[in-house]
């Protein structure tokens, strides 16, 4: 299976996210989260599965729930770039 790594960018959306959602319940942050590290496992698993991004190469992205995950697929590995939730502005 492909290795997955975080780049610093996704890395501050999942904090970002979890600090929204932590200020109304905190067990749901947790839940959050889990569900959008259970969701990268689709790519890791069929990298082509996403939504190609037009005029970028290797990048995807795909909907998942209520979040987004843009994604760069290479033969070595699966690079997050970013989440966010789908009615933040980009």
């Amino acid at each position: 299976m492909i290795r997955t790594v975080w780049s610093t960018l996704s890395l501050r959306d999942l904090q970002r996210i979890s600090d929204f959602y932590e200020k109304f319940d905190p067990e749901l942050a947790i839940k959050v989260l889990s569900f959008i590290q259970q969701a990268i496992e689709l790519p890791r698993i069929f990298p082509l599965a996403g939504r190609k991004i037009p005029k970028i190469e290797n990048v995807y992205e795909i909907v998942t729930g209520e979040f987004i995950v843009r994604y760069e697929f290479t033969s070595e590995k699966i690079t997050i770039l970013r989440v966010w939730h789908g009615k933040e502005k980009k």
